[in-house]
């Protein structure tokens, strides 16, 4: 991608590979250059990256690859990521939501079970 981290680094000579592998050393989380470069090397550069890369993705994780495509200014990457952090983000929110009206309805159910149990304990009291 023009104007990118590879472009400037690789294009300058600044950055060589090394000598006895050919191989350039890239010192980040594998976790996000693995599918960077592949958006790379496929050519396509249409802005998304792979579902399957991508499916699982935690709010935390959305905000490390963005800060990725940043650090390696991948502009036509730049909206989808941001994009697909907020969403992840909400989606966060949503489920943190979802997770207290769970344990709310739940701590109320222990407590009409609590409830139910003095009840008939108190009947079969009363039965005898």
């Amino acid at each position: 991608e023009k104007d990118s981290f590879f472009d400037v680094m690789v294009g300058s000579g600044v950055w060589q590979p090394d000598e006895e592998t050919g191989e350039f050393f890239i010192d980040r989380d594998p976790t996000f250059v693995l599918p960077l470069l592949e958006y790379l090397r496929l050519g396509a550069l249409d802005g998304t990256l792979p579902t399957d890369t991508c499916k699982y993705l935690t709010a935390t994780q959305w905000g490390s690859l963005c800060a990725e495509v940043d650090f390696f200014q991948l502009r036509s990457l730049t909206p989808w990521v941001l994009k697909k952090t907020k969403e992840a983000k909400v989606t966060a929110q949503k489920l943190d939501a979802m997770k207290e009206k769970l344990n709310t309805a739940e701590e109320q159910l222990q407590q009409e079970e609590e409830k139910y149990k003095a009840a008939v304990k108190k009947l079969v009291a009363v039965q005898q």
